[in-house]
């Protein structure tokens, strides 16, 4: 049909190349900054203890910047560059990369027999009686954060 309507470069832009190429970007993305890939095991751990451990949690909002007592002027900027953090690159990985229930991931691993893990965005939690995964704000600061975790693991991780 698209050859005989002559629609190939449409077909082709908005529909072969996102299900394709933006597709994969996007689950590479999701994919990495998950957990903390390579982590040795440790003596003793148990199962819950190492999922909390290597697993993260993923907010998908960069912290808001702090005032600190460093003038009004700088703060403004820091809350600018902020707000375009947020709509240029928090809202959109929302939207396209951390999807659904993706952005929870890591109650799953803390609690694998619940099968109401998916609805943990609703779902109260008492942090002070389970295993607690790391917060980390931002999908870039969740891919810093796994990046850090495998550049420290070093050259004999690999």
């Amino acid at each position: 049909m698209a050859t005989a309507l002559h629609v190939w470069i449409p077909v082709l832009v908005l529909l072969v190349f996102p299900l394709t190429v933006l597709y994969q970007i996007s689950a590479l993305i999701q994919f990495t900054s998950e957990h903390y890939w390579g982590a040795p095991f440790i003596e003793g751990e148990t199962s819950p203890e190492r999922h909390a451990r290597l697993s993260q949690a993923r907010y998908c909002l960069t912290a808001m910047p702090q005032r600190n007592g460093n003038g009004l002027a700088r703060f403004a900027a820091r809350l600018v560059l902020w707000a375009l953090i947020v709509v240029l690159i928090d809202i959109p990985a929302r939207i396209a990369i951390l999807v659904g229930e993706l952005v929870v991931h890591d109650r799953h691993h803390r609690f694998p027999a619940e099968k109401s893990w998916a609805l943990a965005l609703y779902l109260p939690e008492d942090e002070q009686t389970v295993h607690r995964s790391r917060e980390n704000w931002g999908l870039i600061g969740a891919l810093n954060a796994v990046f850090r975790h495998v550049y420290a693991l070093g050259p004999q991780a690999a």
